[in-house]
């Protein structure tokens, strides 16, 4: 296989996996989601939340809506091309892209095929940023992080530098602050690149709802955005606050706590998804299930893989049979 095909299909595998790890990929946050993509005889369309076509299936890959638009694939391995279409199915960029992610306030990133760097287009398909980049992330509290001669720095939606490039990781805006790494520690700065939370920890994540996951001592715990208070690193993986609670990890088994380091569903999970919609994802004895934040089961462990309810539908997977389910576990569509 040629070195750029083979990429080409670690991309394609990324982007079904989708961030969360799962074969059924994950929405992001921000979207509001009412058409889900689906595969039918091996080509993608959109259902609603009843499980009826919306848009007919006709494309070799689709993703979540985000920003009102959903990115679509056509072609295979050898010219394979990425656009966009909006939730009638109508073609609002047509499919041109190698590689392209998804919309964020109101830009996307893409590949320029002939420089092989990342540049921005708006919804029109315009491209508003030149192609300089050598790696990108997605527009968030107005500013994008890039890479460049490798040192991360941010810039505007006009693309020019409001933080120069000097790190040597930086994450996305998230609550006003970015998380940054400087030799081996991280910190986090604001819009401005000014240190907010001088660097000093093992790792970081990004902020969600007032608290960032950190890591000192080999511990994990949060911190708040003056980077004192939170809850003191103890345990040994954790995840972002969502709904009110984080899914943290010690000796082998998920739990959740609250924003004071309670315990609110116990520590007996062997893995965990972070709260959306009001129900989280599990895993006990190999199987997926789902249970409300007072920990009760809500839908048994059955499932293979899954993905987080969105607007009221989650994504599961049975052996090779894939379907969308309600939140009280009924079968809204099935492939």
């Amino acid at each position: 296989m040629k070195i750029k095909n083979l990429f080409k299909f670690l991309v394609a595998t990324v982007l079904l996996l989708g961030t969360s790890g799962n074969v059924m990929g994950q929405a992001a946050s921000t979207a509001n989601n009412s058409l889900y993509p689906v595969s039918i005889k091996g080509k993608y369309g959109f259902v609603d939340k009843a499980g009826k076509i919306v848009v007919d299936a006709k494309y070799d890959e689709a993703k979540d809506f985000s920003d009102g638009l959903a990115l679509v694939r056509v072609g295979g391995m050898e010219d394979w091309k990425y656009g966009y279409v909006d939730k009638t199915g109508k073609v609002v960029i047509e499919p041109q892209f190698s590689e392209a992610a998804d919309f964020a306030e109101g830009f996307a990133r893409v590949r320029d095929v002939k420089t092989w760097k990342w540049c921005f287009i708006d919804k029109s398909g315009k491209v508003v940023i030149r192609p300089r980049i050598d790696e990108a992330k997605s527009y968030s509290n107005g500013l994008a992080c890039v890479l460049i001669d490798g040192k991360y720095g941010f810039i505007n939606k006009t693309g020019n530098f409001v933080i120069t490039p000097r790190y040597s990781f930086a994450g996305q805006f998230s609550e006003g602050l970015a998380v940054i790494r400087v030799g081996n520690v991280y910190g986090f700065i604001d819009r401005t690149g000014k240190n907010v939370i001088n660097p000093r920890f093992e790792d970081a994540g990004d902020f969600s709802e007032g608290l960032a996951k950190v890591q000192a001592g080999k511990k994990w715990g949060y911190v708040n955005k003056t980077g004192k208070g939170g809850i003191n690193p103890q345990f040994d993986n954790a995840g972002d606050f969502s709904e009110g609670v984080a899914r943290v990890q010690k000796d082998g088994k998920w739990g959740f706590v609250d924003k004071i380091g309670k315990s609110s569903v116990a520590l007996q999970f062997d893995e965990a998804g972070d709260f959306s919609d009001g129900l989280a994802k599990v895993k006990i004895g190999g199987k997926w299930g789902f249970v409300d934040k007072a920990g009760k089961v809500v839908i048994k462990q059955q499932f293979d893989e899954v993905g987080d309810f969105v607007d009221g539908i989650a994504r599961v997977r049975i052996g090779e049979s894939n379907s969308l389910i309600d939140k009280t576990g009924k079968t809204v569509w099935k492939e």
